[in-house]
């Protein structure tokens, strides 16, 4: 939402990586470090004084906590429309209007990145020893046992004769997953193309391809389209783990969601991507429950019957493609 008000000041945000963004006007750009709060701050609860460029955003925040943090060496933008940013040699300034925007309701406390991580990898692989999920999500058999109790308890999971197994429900876990999911985080950029989306998805790719550690893989309606087509795809995702200006591409930044027919997201949530690279139609795929994901959150009249008709594909035809990635091996 923060990106939207600065979108609307005539500000738009290039991805650069999960913790820096690109600030760019008519006139000045630059990048900042930036630290997303999912909460109101008060003057009493702002971060330590800034040391580099950084940028601030929060859901809403008073005059006078604007002012303190600006002291302290933050930029600051709200989702509720208040912006106080030195871009370069210039200064966007807008006060705002309490609750111009809706806020998110969020859930507070660190994000369970392995939980999640673990519930993709027992999708695609179970049944799965502890010490193998151990290896796939890359944390500790303490943490794997820890969440796979919470998930057992919950129903989700059960130990069978070759290690730990989803229900023989596939949709429940998934239901579990879409609902509790909390969304990738890290940046996220904004960009518009005329092209049709399988064209705009090849061209983002093959840039991004040949940029140092980006590491693009796709989802959204261009992933679902080459797993299990649908409908004709309206916007395509791309994740990666570092960012690039896409206008060499073709693409023309744009301030938010609503006008881009592409997001471009430097994610800190690393289960996005696959131990194995897997391609279909060479098309290099984030974590199908990831496309899933995306599809459940957007504006799509249809998409409970799309994601659906993508788990459908995921259980029969796609499975052992989808194994084979999830393990890491052929």
């Amino acid at each position: 939402m923060w990106q939207d008000v600065l979108g609307s000041a005539g500000v738009t945000v290039e991805t650069v990586d999960a913790d820096h963004v690109l600030l760019r006007s008519p006139d000045d750009e630059q990048v900042f470090r930036l630290l997303r709060v999912d909460r109101p701050v008060s003057s009493s609860h702002l971060p330590g004084p800034a040391t580099d460029p950084s940028l601030l955003a929060v859901p809403r925040a008073t005059p006078k906590t604007v002012a303190e943090a600006r002291k302290a060496g933050w930029n600051v933008v709200t989702d509720s429309g208040v912006i106080s940013v030195q871009l370069g040699s210039s200064s966007v300034e807008r006060s705002g209007v309490e609750q111009v925007l809706p806020t998110r309701r969020t859930r507070r406390g660190p994000v369970p990145w392995a939980a999640f991580t673990l519930a993709r990898r027992l999708l695609a692989v179970a049944p799965v020893t502890q010490a193998e999920l151990s290896g796939l999500v890359g944390v500790g058999q303490p943490r794997v046992s820890r969440v796979l109790a919470e998930l057992r308890e919950l129903g989700l999971v059960d130990r069978a004769a070759g290690g730990w197994r989803r229900p023989a429900d596939f949709s429940r876990l998934v239901a579990w997953w879409l609902a509790t999911y909390r969304g990738a985080a890290g940046v996220t950029s904004y960009w518009y193309s005329l092209d049709e989306v399988a064209t705009q998805t090849r061209r983002a790719v093959q840039l991004l391809e040949g940029v140092p550690n980006a590491d693009p893989v796709v989802s959204g309606d261009a992933a679902a389209d080459v797993l299990a087509p649908w409908r004709r795809p309206e916007y395509v995702t791309i994740y990666v783990k570092a960012g690039y200006p896409l206008a060499s591409a073709g693409f023309v930044p744009v301030g938010s969601t609503a006008e881009a027919t592409l997001t471009l997201c430097a994610a800190k949530d690393r289960g996005i991507w696959l131990p194995q690279s897997w391609r279909v139609d060479g098309v290099p795929l984030a974590d199908p429950l990831q496309v899933a994901y995306d599809m459940a959150t957007s504006a799509a009249v249809d998409k409970d019957e799309a994601v659906a008709h993508l788990c459908q594909a995921l259980q029969a035809r796609h499975a052992q493609a989808w194994r084979a990635a999830a393990w890491g091996r052929r």
